[in-house]
């Protein structure tokens, strides 16, 4: 199965949008690359947060529509703005081409300070358009930050509370089945104590062992 970023688009009005933006490369493929650039260095000039100010992060955090809406443009067909906004998804992931190519823009702006890619609840009114006809929700939304304190409660501690509702998740499943089916109940502790090891080998890889000084 290849990774969603090898993805291709669908709708021939999603690669007619991305031409008019010089946005496609060879026969009808968009160009991740050229579209994660353009959107990163957009960040850079209209969503960067330099004060641990969480009212800054509201009022200046973009979300995928929106950063799709100033970077790839709209189409009349809602469609193809859906299939769009799911392409701008896959780039402003935590760990997508947006991310990546922000050290690319620190360095085309001959700046060294370098910055995170970060996500915020946000209310925002939503629509496919960009116009005023979309409702008020609460949303997710990306901005740019070098401060440790932003970073940590918008990229790190989001991991963190995702990687506690999964084992959760797994607990629940370990002890439901260990219900259901007999055969399994003496196998629980085993489940349990396994999914902490894989854990715990997770966030310990990479330190050094015990008596290395490097």
């Amino acid at each position: 199965m290849r990774r969603q970023e090898e993805t291709v688009a669908v709708l021939d009005g999603t690669i007619h949008q991305l031409e008019s933006r010089n946005f496609t490369r060879g026969e009808g493929q968009a160009d991740r690359g050229a579209i994660g650039l353009a959107l990163a260095r957009h960040m850079w000039d209209h969503t960067r947060v330099t004060e641990d100010d969480e009212a800054a992060v509201q009022a200046t955090a973009s979300t995928p529509p929106e950063l799709r809406i100033e970077v790839m443009g709209s189409s009349d067909d809602y469609e193809v703005n859906l299939e769009l906004d799911a392409l701008a998804r896959t780039l402003l992931s935590a760990d997508g081409i947006v991310q990546q190519k922000l050290d690319e823009i620190a360095t085309i702006m001959g700046e060294t300070e370098r910055v995170m890619m970060c996500m915020a609840r946000v209310t925002r009114q939503v629509s496919r358009n960009g116009d005023d006809t979309g409702v008020m929700m609460k949303t997710n939304a990306r901005f740019i930050t070098s401060h440790p304190d932003l970073v940590d409660r918008h990229f790190i501690a989001v991991s963190g509370d995702r990687m506690v509702s999964a084992a959760r998740g797994y607990r629940r499943r370990v002890e439901q089945a260990s219900d259901r089916i007999p055969a399994l109940a003496a196998r629980r502790d085993e489940y349990l104590e396994l999914g902490r090891t894989r854990v715990v080998a997770e966030l310990t890889a990479g330190e050094p062992e015990s008596g290395d000084e490097s």
